[in-house]
């Protein structure tokens, strides 16, 4: 029998609610592990962000070199929730030094780029396509 991405996330989401997240991810994989569909992995968290976006729910991912204080973490949920349908955001913080500075944000289908990294490459592709 063929279980569809939608009915394990729609699972998940019941377990993440009841039980707790991580019940909810030990539960998942152990099923996809030994069921031989850990691959289905991706699919199904698209299909989780995708439910919980329907609902008003979304996890906004946070890159910055550093981790964010509390209030710097109110003021972005704050933000995601002026900027869509959104009564419920999480932040997951992301560190990674190689985009010198500033912040990136993605949550549903958005992408928030403040990034040195990205003013950068920018500013020389900017550059490159002037020959003078």
């Amino acid at each position: 029998m063929k279980v569809a991405a939608k009915n394990i996330a729609g699972a998940t989401i019941e377990i993440m609610e009841t039980g707790g997240e991580k019940k909810a991810a030990t539960g998942l994989f152990n099923w996809l592990k030994r069921k031989n569909k850990v691959r289905m992995l991706p699919e199904i968290f698209s299909e989780i962000d995708r439910q919980l976006e329907t609902r008003g729910e979304v996890v906004a991912k946070v890159t910055s070199t550093r981790l964010l204080s509390g209030e710097e973490n109110s003021q972005i949920i704050e933000k995601i929730k002026t900027l869509g349908r959104y009564h419920k955001v999480e932040i997951e913080n992301i560190i990674d030094p190689k985009i010198l500075g500033g912040l990136q944000i993605s949550f549903g289908d958005r992408i928030i780029s403040g990034t040195i990294r990205e003013r950068l490459n920018n500013l020389k592709r900017e550059l490159s396509k002037n020959k003078y």
